[in-house]
């Protein structure tokens, strides 16, 4: 029961993070990691209550594994509407067309449930089998994938690249000079005085 999501019955993500270091480290293809969630997913649970919104993960789990996952790939979830796969890596359009027919099949088997309007959003990003990156790593990446989608109002899958790559090292090019100025003092606050007129 530690390793398994109890709501879906499938990987939580501390198993699946531990299956995919082990197959990344050991195999030589190449792998595509997936990172899904809903948008606005809690729409569902405020409209429809918490059980409509754990039959719809169950069948979005269900799906994932039907149209995604063959032997020696695997899915699991991170959280809520959260759910991540690792699948060998053969061209970005197989994966969108897999994409968009996931879509469909789960809006089909999901309005059954409550008629709601699914937009899901998708980060992909390909492993480089030359230098084997690890889960967390790669998660990182489809993250940052899937954050740059606006907030939509069609399904979409979005993959990582060498803009996006950049932008994560700005990103924590910032970070790390901030700190360091932080750690030199070189910043100086103003502070704002507040006052109650009464007192």
């Amino acid at each position: 029961a530690m390793y398994y999501d109890s709501n879906s019955g499938i990987w939580n993500g501390t198993k699946f993070e531990h299956e995919v270091n082990k197959k990344l480290v050991r195999s030589k293809e190449k792998y595509v990691l997936i990172n899904m969630n809903i948008a606005r997913f809690r729409f569902v649970n405020d409209i429809y209550g918490r059980n409509k919104g754990n039959e719809v993960l169950k069948i979005f789990a269900k799906k994932l594994k039907e149209i995604f996952v063959q032997q020696d790939e695997f899915y699991g979830t991170l959280w809520a509407d959260y759910f991540v796969i690792l699948k060998k890596y053969t061209n970005e359009k197989e994966i969108e067309i897999l994409f968009d027919k996931f879509v469909q099949d789960f809006q089909i088997e999901a309005e059954k449930v409550c008629s709601f309007r699914f937009v899901v959003k998708a980060g992909a990003v390909i492993s480089d089998k030359n230098k084997p990156e690890t889960f967390s790593a790669l998660l990182e990446k489809a993250n940052h994938a899937v954050n740059t989608i606006p907030d939509p109002f069609e399904s979409q899958i979005i993959f990582f690249n060498d803009t996006m790559a950049k932008e994560i090292e700005d990103l924590k090019l910032v970070d790390k000079n901030m700190i360091q100025s932080f750690k030199n003092q070189e910043f100086q606050p103003y502070y704002q005085p507040k006052y109650d007129i009464n007192t």
